[in-house]
């Protein structure tokens, strides 16, 4: 009844296995990963595939981004609102429909088809330029785009982006070496779901997930509990903790 249902046939326990992610079935980056484990509801974050994510019986009230996070038609029925697969993955083929086949590694859709990578031709691969804070835009509308701007905003109201730490313009983050600015430092290479709120990437995750989809260093060792307001301002820090002094608070969900 559902579009992930078949997806899940191939792409589950069946074709991986129940570990995350297959070795066998390509390599590091592009080992494959287990989309049940991910798009599990028990998960802390994911997107929704599944179910709505104000469903999520694991997450604080309310998951959902706000409207301002979103963009059209996104931004509407947010938290009840589920989507398909092919709303992500489909061809580049104007003449057919569904993910049958794509030029672009993972079959990304959508105008911005670049992830972690500024270039598309990187999809798939451990190396190459990733996108940071200061150059999330770089290449917006084209297919070496931000994958993720199709969907959605990332200074709009997001006070973890748009901080003065943190601002595009410049900022301790933004121009660390080590590069924790890189939205793969801090999010999950597989952004299908996870057991950290927001998609985010710890220290323990699953080797496929960091930040080169091998290997990599995240800036969070842990992540709070306080999952609720994750998406606002008042996270403390004492409720997440990192390798900086700055933000040493004992944190609490973690893989």
């Amino acid at each position: 009844t559902a579009e992930y249902q078949v997806c899940f046939k191939c792409h589950a326990n069946t074709g991986t296995g129940t570990t995350p992610a297959v070795p066998g079935a390509g390599t590091a980056a592009a080992s494959l990963t287990n989309l049940a484990l991910e798009f599990n509801p028990n998960n802390k974050s994911g997107h929704p595939i599944v179910t709505g994510l104000n469903n999520y019986p694991n997450s604080a009230a309310p998951k959902a981004l706000t409207a301002a996070k979103m963009k059209a038609p996104w931004n509407v029925n947010l938290g009840t609102q589920v989507m398909t697969c092919s709303d992500c993955h489909a061809t580049d083929s104007a003449a057919s429909k569904g993910p049958h086949g794509s030029s672009v590694k993972w079959m990304l859709a959508g105008t911005n088809k670049a992830w972690p990578y500024t270039a598309s031709s990187a999809n798939g691969s451990g190396t190459g330029t990733l996108f940071r804070l200061a150059s999330y835009n770089t290449g917006d509308g084209t297919a070496n785009g931000l994958f993720c701007l199709n969907c959605h905003t990332v200074n709009a109201s997001n006070n973890w982006h748009a901080d003065g730490e943190l601002v595009v313009s410049g900022g301790e983050h933004t121009t660390n070496a080590s590069g924790p600015a890189a939205c793969a430092s801090c999010h999950i290479r597989v952004p299908h779901g996870g057991k950290i709120a927001r998609l985010l990437v710890t220290t323990n995750a699953p080797a496929r997930y960091l930040t080169n989809g091998s290997s990599g260093t995240p800036i969070y060792t842990q992540w709070g509990p306080t999952t609720g307001t994750i998406k606002g301002t008042t996270m403390s820090n004492s409720n997440f903790n990192s390798s900086c002094a700055e933000h040493s608070g004992s944190g609490g969900e973690a893989w």
